[in-house]
């Protein structure tokens, strides 16, 4: 096992060549919530479910919206989309819209960073 300390934890903004890894994740969330309180409405509610990695790239380019990866030595292991907008009183304001992060890479920080 790694020492966590040699682990390098990071996150950075989604580029075009994450969509592969990203959609995979996206699925990866979805069917882990499928099963819980609220998951299927939440499901049934997707706004991406018929184009999840079009919708993916869509959140990558827009300028209201903030798509994230998180990684463990360059590897993508997680993601976190927000829709991002102004308060009234003008302060930046980001509201996650979805957060995954694998299970294996959960307990090293990655959605810390």
């Amino acid at each position: 096992m790694t020492p966590l300390g040699a682990v390098g934890v990071g996150s950075r903004p989604a580029t075009i060549a994450d969509l592969d890894v990203l959609t995979e994740l996206a699925l990866e969330a979805r069917a882990s919530i499928e099963d819980v309180r609220g998951g299927r409405v939440r499901l049934a509610k997707d706004p991406a479910a018929g184009d999840l990695r079009g919708h993916l790239e869509q959140a990558s380019r827009a300028e209201t919206e903030l798509l994230l990866v998180g990684s463990l030595d360059d590897v993508v292991v997680g993601y976190l989309l927000a829709t991002v907008g102004r308060t009234p009183g003008g302060m930046l304001l980001a509201e996650i819209e979805e957060l995954y992060v694998e299970p294996d890479a959960r307990e090293v920080g990655v959605g810390d960073t």
